[in-house]
């Protein structure tokens, strides 16, 4: 299965539609810009006016000091890269069953509401796609986190 097939296909069209050659094949490519700072939220010490400043202008921040265990989050990592491999149509399926309570998203700035990319000159092969997962952990039964018991009850601060 090449990357592609994992991709929604509004993204594929947006790939393809900058692809030189119908048959060349498609690799994703990370940027990780070093000029750009995404906002740093402490929980340690939480500054309301900051995180206010982050959601408004960014949509996004980095959370330090949180106190998710670090072997839970590798492992969430781990789960979430096996799951976006997966083909889009498998991602669908899987997301689709009514009584999940994981949500699955993708989209595009880029995209207009027909799930068309818009083009704006060269930067059309640039925008920014992103998928992903939501897991609301108030709808998980506290059962689906551990067995340990002790785990269980760190956990349970995050509900």
């Amino acid at each position: 299965m090449s990357i592609t097939e994992s991709y929604p296909p509004a993204f594929r069209r947006v790939i393809n539609d900058g692809a030189r050659s119908a048959t060349a094949e498609i690799e994703p490519v990370c940027v990780h810009d070093k000029d750009i700072d995404i906002p740093v939220i402490d929980f340690e010490c939480l500054d309301k006016e900051i995180l206010t400043e982050a959601c408004r202008d960014w949509g996004i921040f980095r959370l330090k000091n949180h106190g998710v265990p670090l072997p839970l989050m590798s492992q969430l990592q781990e789960i979430s890269e096996s799951l976006l491999s997966l083909p889009f149509e498998n991602k669908q399926k899987l997301f689709a069953a009514v009584n999940s309570p994981m949500s699955y998203f993708w989209g595009t700035p880029a995209l207009n509401r027909s799930g068309d990319a818009l083009k704006r000159g060269a930067q059309a092969s640039n925008a920014s796609m992103v998928e992903g997962f939501n897991v609301p952990l108030s709808k998980l039964p506290a059962s689906t986190f551990c067995d340990d018991d002790a785990q269980r009850s760190e956990l349970e601060l995050f509900r």
